[in-house]
């Protein structure tokens, strides 16, 4: 049995986020909308998610700077976007319901007129899973929402957290069902991209795996 899966949590360090735009502007409530679904791991469709995007010059983030490669995983205008080394290792698994849809147009600097080099993909989580084990895990705090008690994670170390067996199932990228603004990867997804030199980009942490666990310990 492997013995661990890997945890992102991009969405909580502040280094991992790039003030971008979306041009054309989206419907507010489409972006509304498919940043919930997919902060909750569920599907996003293609026409939901930015076909262009361009820095806005009043961020300050050194991402935006002329001859600064952006990094392989940032946040841009409510959507998470990666590189495309970084979807090419994420294409060799099974990712189930979730998704790299290409930002087709390309992304822009803040003329809105020079094109970034470099392909970049929307990424879409797109599944769920129920294997946190809290009782075993070290450095979570509960916290009430969305009406029920979830579980929040502080400053980690490695294998910290840890989840059963049922983690090993499905799909290689998932968000556990009570634990807020993280993303779980199969271990030899995670693996992949820290050989490839991209575990600060998505403030990657190790889990530890028990098995004995067959249910979702509340």
């Amino acid at each position: 049995m492997p013995s661990h899966v890997w945890v992102s949590c991009a969405e909580i360090y502040p280094s991992t986020r790039a003030m971008f735009c979306d041009l054309p502007a989206h419907d507010e409530q489409i972006v509304i909308n498919a940043t919930t679904r997919n902060n909750q791991g569920l599907p996003v469709p293609q026409e939901m998610c930015p076909a262009r995007l361009w820095i806005n010059g009043t961020s300050g983030r050194s991402s935006g700077k002329p001859g600064k490669r952006l990094p392989a995983l940032f946040f841009s205008g409510s959507y998470w976007i990666v590189s495309a080394k970084a979807a090419d290792i994420f294409r060799a698994f099974d990712l189930g319901n979730g998704a790299l849809y290409p930002v087709s147009q390309g992304i822009y600097r803040s003329d809105n007129a020079t094109r970034i080099d470099g392909d970049f993909f929307c990424w879409i989580r797109g599944n769920i899973k129920d294997s946190f084990i809290h009782t075993l895990s070290r450095n979570v705090k509960p916290i009430r929402q969305y009406g029920i008690t979830m579980q929040t994670l502080r400053a980690l170390s490695e294998d910290d957290l840890v989840v059963s067996e049922r983690a090993l199932e499905g799909p290689a990228v998932w968000m556990e069902r009570n634990v807020y603004k993280s993303v779980f990867l199969a271990g030899g997804l995670g693996d992949e991209l820290v050989e490839a030199g991209m575990k600060e980009a998505f403030a990657l942490h190790r889990c530890r795996v028990v098995a004995g666990h067959s249910r979702h310990i509340e």
